[in-house]
C-alpha cells in the first residue's frame, strides 16, 4: 500500500514529530504493519512473521491460501492432452538428380552435398525432397539420418547390386514443416521407384512416386508396366503425385548434343 503525502498538512508532512514509524489503527491484518516514510511517499511493510504466513511459508497457512496440492497439480499436468504437431495446408515438394553421393566441387565429400541439401530445405522452406540417382549406402543414409536428425529424414532406396555406384531414389522430410510419424513407404523397384504415404494436414493423406528412370529407352517399356501393375495390385492406391527423372525426351533431337 503506498500513500501519497499533503506538504500542506503539518500533521502529514516528512519533517512533521508525528512522522514517527508507529503502527496503525485499522483493523485486520494492517493493524500490524509499521509503516516507514522515505520522501514524500509512506509505505506499508508488513511484519516478518505476517509477511512468512502471507506468503506460505511456515506450517500455518493464511485463511487466503489453501495448501497446494502437488499430487493433484501433477495428475492435471499427465492428463493433458498432447498437443499434436503443426501443419500447414500449403506445402512445397521438389525433385532434384543428385548425381552421385559425392562431387567433385565438394571435395569427393557426401556429408558436404548432404550440407547443401540441408542448407537450400531450410532456406527454400521444402517440405518433401524427392532425390534421384543418390548412390547411397545403408552406412551414408544412417550417417546422414545421424548428422542432420534435428531437421531432416531420408528414406532411401538403393540398387541392390550396386547400392553404392548405381541408381537410388529417396525422399527427404523436412521435420519442422511436416509430420514423419506414422509415413508408409513402398519399394517397386529398388533404386528405381518408391512410393512414400504420409500424413499431410489434419486428416489429409499424400502419396508420392518418385521415379529414377533407366538410361536405356529399351528397358523403359518393361520399367514403366512393371510400375503400372503393382499400383494396380495395390489395393487401387491412388497416386497424388509423380516426380522424378523419367530420362525420356520426346523428341530424338533434344539430346543432340549429348
Amino acid at each position: 500500500m503506498v500513500i501519497l503525502e499533503d506538504a500542506d498538512n503539518p500533521t502529514t508532512h516528512p519533517l512533521s514529530p508525528a512522522n514517527t514509524p508507529h503502527y496503525s489503527n485499522t483493523p485486520g491484518l494492517g493493524s500490524f504493519l509499521p509503516r516507514r516514510r522515505e520522501g514524500g511517499l509512506q509505505t506499508t511493510e508488513p511484519p516478518l512473521e505476517d509477511a512468512t504466513r502471507e506468503f506460505g511459508g511456515g506450517n500455518n497457512p493464511t485463511p487466503h491460501q489453501a495448501p497446494h496440492n502437488h499430487a493433484q497439480t501433477n495428475n492435471n499436468i499427465r492428463n493433458q492432452p498432447k498437443k499434436r504437431k503443426k501443419t500447414r495446408a500449403n506445402l512445397n515438394i521438389a525433385s532434384l538428380n543428385i548425381k552421385g553421393r559425392t562431387s567433385l566441387q565438394l571435395d569427393h565429400s557426401a556429408i558436404s552435398k548432404w550440407s547443401v541439401i540441408h542448407q537450400v530445405m531450410r532456406e527454400k522452406k521444402i517440405g518433401i525432397l524427392c532425390l534421384q540417382e543418390t548412390h547411397l549406402t545403408e552406412e551414408c543414409e544412417n550417417q546422414i539420418n545421424t548428422l542432420y536428425s534435428r531437421r531432416l529424414r531420408v528414406i532411401n532406396s538403393r540398387d541392390r547390386e550396386h547400392p553404392g555406384s548405381s541408381a537410388g531414389v529417396a525422399f527427404v522430410l523436412n521435420k519442422e514443416l511436416t509430420n514423419t510419424k506414422n509415413i508408409e513407404f513402398k519399394e517397386i523397384i529398388p533404386g528405381r521407384a518408391l512410393i512414400l504415404k504420409t500424413q499431410w494436414h489434419n486428416n489429409e493423406k499424400l502419396t508420392i512416386l518418385n521415379i529414377y528412370a533407366p538410361n536405356n529407352p529399351v528397358e523403359h517399356h518393361n520399367f514403366w508396366s512393371t510400375i503400372k501393375n503393382s499400383e494396380t495390385n495395390s489395393n487401387n492406391q491412388q497416386i497424388n503425385l509423380l516426380l522424378g527423372d523419367f530420362n525420356l525426351t520426346e523428341d530424338p533431337l533434344d539430346r543432340a548434343p549429348a
